[in-house]
């Protein structure tokens, strides 16, 4: 797999990989150590908080980019959406 990596290095600016579920299997823990840097994906209103925290301590010293946050609701927003001027109804919400 290191091999791979390194030829596609010098073809690709970005090569992305998704891996497993980090607590179910060590894949992306060993991938980890392959890239050079890891971006934790958590699910919003599925992933249990204690459960992502400790997903995401395995990777603190395995350049950890950040965290996305995927699946969000509008209703999961923040509260004052609309005041930053983001949102489809922004407008119609303006003239009221």
């Amino acid at each position: 797999m290191r091999s791979l990596l390194d030829r596609m290095a010098g073809i690709f600016d970005w090569v992305i990989l998704d891996s497993p579920p980090s607590l179910a299997v060590h894949d992306a823990s060993i991938l980890a150590d392959m890239c050079d840097g890891v971006l934790f994906v958590v699910r919003a209103g599925t992933t249990d908080f204690e459960l992502a925290a400790k997903a995401s301590s395995e990777f603190q010293d395995k350049n950890l980019l950040g965290v996305v946050l995927n699946r969000v609701e509008r209703s999961d927003s923040y509260g004052d959406y609309y005041y930053y001027g983001y949102g489809a109804d922004r407008d119609t919400q303006a003239e009221s």
